[in-house]
């Protein structure tokens, strides 16, 4: 459960604040998981995140309190690695406590969105986007397994006197053009064929000024995603310089640059100093594993009317370690 939480949220020995114990609410509250210190394992339903760890959580034993650390170092000889880390409580009426290292989720089991990752949905995305050649013959391993048609065709659709076709319907098509832009000045745009993907091609009409604005990175990466620091955002506004020139967009360096935990307090802090400062624009590169933010950002643009706009931290690596010119064009779009 540590790899997946770490996966959330940036996990290290320390009290999680209360927004990252909502992550991890929202991540596993009703999975089933496996204790990994009994034998055989027993396998729980997860009901909440403590506020308490496993240093400050105490346990009434015959010989006097301890801590839950204590315990499970005496009784099974297991020394807790992130002892400061907040417990998991187990659904049922005793509520038992679990430190979060001693717990493996279980593979296996039906899962809602608020349970998946984004990039656990890009990879199922992914899995699932294949061509018709490899699509139909999956389809018909499945219709077969499902009962749905076959010689293990399901009595229950017999008995309802329903029947399902065991091969596709073969229907006429046809290739429709690809679609235009037509500008005033009567140059045009269209799409890449092979990849029905655009490519700017002109100026803007009308683009913007950029204006007085700053910039934050927001979180860090994931331990398995590659790091985004000061030397990779310099890499990045260059990128963004190099776009912004090519479509007309009056380039300013930022007024002011920052790297800035996932808290909504110094977030609102930034905002309120931004103001202040007669900054109109905020621009934020964000962790991924950020689920909350977002929306908390779009609040406070609001209300302190400066406009903001949120790149993910995947994204703006892309560009500046692979090259990926589409998704700059795609956030200057959004810039303008």
């Amino acid at each position: 459960m540590v790899e997946t939480a770490s996966d959330i949220i940036n996990l290290g020995n320390r009290t999680l604040s209360n927004l990252e114990i909502d992550h991890l609410k929202t991540a596993f509250i009703g999975l089933s998981a496996q204790t990994r210190h009994e034998t055989p394992p027993r396998t729980i339903t997860i009901h909440s995140i403590s506020t308490e760890s496993a240093d400050s959580k105490m346990i009434a034993m015959p010989d006097g309190d301890k801590s839950v650390a204590a315990y499970f170092l005496e009784r099974y000889g297991i020394r807790i690695q992130y002892p400061k880390v907040n417990l998991v409580i187990e659904s049922g009426p005793q509520k038992s406590e679990f430190p979060m290292e001693l717990l493996q989720i279980c593979d296996n089991q039906r899962v809602r969105t608020e349970h998946q990752t984004p990039e656990l949905v890009q990879n199922m995305i992914r899995a699932c986007a294949v061509p018709p050649s490899t699509l139909i013959p999956q389809n018909l391993r499945n219709g077969r397994a499902l009962g749905l048609f076959g010689e293990n065709r399901s009595p229950h659709l017999a008995a309802m006197d329903i029947d399902v076709v065991g091969t596709p319907v073969t229907v006429n098509t046809r290739v429709l053009p690809p679609p235009y832009i037509q500008y005033r000045n009567n140059s045009t745009a269209t799409p890449e064929p092979a990849r029905a993907t655009w490519t700017q091609r002109a100026y803007y009409l009308l683009p913007c000024d950029l204006g007085k604005w700053a910039v934050y990175i927001l979180g860090s990466a994931p331990r398995n995603r590659s790091r985004f620091e000061q030397q990779e955002l310099q890499q990045f506004l260059s990128c963004f310089q190099q776009q912004c020139g090519k479509v007309g967009v009056n380039y300013v360096a930022p007024a002011y640059m920052s790297a800035i935990p996932i808290d909504v307090g110094k977030v609102e802090e930034e905002f309120a100093e931004c103001k202040r400062a007669g900054i109109n624009f905020m621009f934020f590169i964000h962790a991924d594993n950020d689920q909350s933010l977002h929306k908390v950002v779009k609040l406070l643009e609001r209300q302190y009317e400066i406009v903001t706009q949120l790149v993910k931290m995947q994204n703006a690596g892309d560009i500046v370690s692979k090259g990926k010119q589409q998704t700059m064009e795609n956030i200057i779009h959004k810039t303008k």
